[in-house]
């Protein structure tokens, strides 16, 4: 008798034992499923191209380049409604990512223009803060070959890689476009001098990453590449801009042109009226920026390129603004 109940007893407790490691794979798989759950999202198209890419037209027939940019946009798929970014805050992230910034639409159409440049030869672009990834797309519709789009959170990281899905088909052939979390506090998550074209877009949202981004920009572009970072005329953009030079960079600013400055601002606020997703957007600074040793000689690509953007810019003002 007493054989059976010990039996009995057993039995039992591997019933609960069982039991209790079904809830925890449960919990274990609402857990990750909670993680991996992104928030509804929406399309919208965002035109890119306008005609005026800078420098020469590009000669022959490939049919991997188009000489005329006019037609150039991005399917861009992003948070169909932020709601001040709860849904980041839940899940203890940053949200900036949820927002598409009025600057990095403006400054989507400077590197739509920098079409030529990368016809000139192999090209890697690396945008840092990449957010909803309007830039990174727009360099990889404009033909440059490799395009690492990064950010801190994720999730950005995640919506990116569906946008690219909803734009590959209108990309050249020959681009490749990867994707990855990276972030400026730890620089060594980026590669060590593999850009040419260093990019970001309003990621000077805080005192505090004038440091950081500088170091990560110092980081990954080449010695004869370039950096080029666009900003909502920030407070600490003259901080970030004497970090580099102390880095040993040559940095300067610039500004977009009145005319393409005043056309974004409307478009964005067309946006920004029908979607709470795009952030209004006033005037935008240019940071432009290179290494300035002995042997930093600028590649022909960056040199393309610098070309094309003090082309498409002017010089910064400050009094003025």
């Amino acid at each position: 008798m007493e054989s059976e109940e010990l039996a009995k007893e057993l039995r039992g407790k591997e019933l609960r034992g069982k039991e209790e490691e079904e809830e925890e794979e449960e919990e274990e798989e609402e857990e990750e499923e909670e993680v991996a759950r992104l928030p509804s999202l929406a399309c919208t198209r965002i035109r890119v191209g306008d005609g005026e890419a800078g420098g020469e037209a590009i000669a022959g027939n490939n049919k991997d380049r188009r000489d005329d940019d006019a037609g150039l946009e991005v399917r861009l798929l992003h948070v169909q409604d932020p709601a001040g970014g709860v849904f980041s805050q839940k899940k203890g992230q940053c949200d900036l990512w949820e927002f598409v910034w009025g600057s990095s639409i403006l400054f989507s159409r400077l590197l739509c223009r920098l079409r030529p440049a990368f016809a000139v030869g192999p090209c890697d672009v690396l945008e840092v803060g990449c957010g909803s990834g309007l830039c990174s797309l727009t360099c990889g519709i404009s033909g440059a070959k490799r395009v690492v789009a990064t950010d801190a959170v994720e999730d950005a990281v995640r919506v990116v890689r569906k946008s690219y899905e909803q734009n590959m088909n209108s990309m050249p052939r020959h681009v490749v476009m990867e994707f990855a979390r990276a972030t400026w506090e730890r620089p060594e998550t980026y590669e060590e001098s593999g850009f040419d074209i260093v990019i970001g877009s309003d990621v000077l949202f805080a005192r505090w990453t004038a440091a950081p981004l500088s170091r990560a920009v110092a980081r990954a572009m080449k010695r004869g590449g370039i950096a080029l970072i666009a900003d909502p005329v920030r407070l600490n953009v003259d901080e970030f801009v004497d970090r580099l030079k102390a880095a040993g960079l040559t940095a300067h600013v610039r500004r977009f042109r009145a005319e393409d400055e005043q056309r974004a601002v409307r478009e964005v606020g067309n946006l920004s009226d029908a979607r709470s997703t795009f952030v209004k957007l006033k005037c935008a600074k240019l940071v432009v920026a290179h290494w300035k040793g002995e042997g930093d000689a600028l590649s022909p690509v960056a040199t393309a390129a610098l070309a094309i953007v003090l082309q498409q810019t002017e010089p910064f003002d400050d009094a003025a603004n």
